[in-house]
């Protein structure tokens, strides 16, 4: 099963239907993408203290493009690094 920040977010997944994750997998999965996150930016950056700032109590606003995020990689549409940075500023309006 690959968790998606989107499924973070809401909370749910489709695991042959959809149920809820547990606070202990929504916890998990988000210290996953946080370290695959953390792994795109410069030590020290305000990107990066927004990044360890996130927990589930101040998540950004789900938007589309978080389907994308997995807990270990990011799948790109057309263009990778525009659209990471693009996730990485909505953390830091949010966090």
């Amino acid at each position: 099963m690959k968790i998606t920040f989107e499924n973070v977010i809401s909370g749910r997944i489709f695991d042959n239907q959809w149920r809820d994750l547990t606070e202990e997998e929504r916890t998990n999965a988000l210290e996953e993408i946080k370290s695959f996150l953390l792994s795109t930016c410069r030590a020290n950056s305000e990107t990066s203290k927004a990044i360890i700032r996130m927990s589930l109590s101040n998540l950004p606003e789900n938007i589309g493009i978080y389907r994308r995020l997995r807990t270990t990689e990011y799948v790109a549409g057309q263009d990778y690094p525009g659209e990471l940075r693009y996730i990485k500023e909505q953390i830091k309006k949010y966090c």
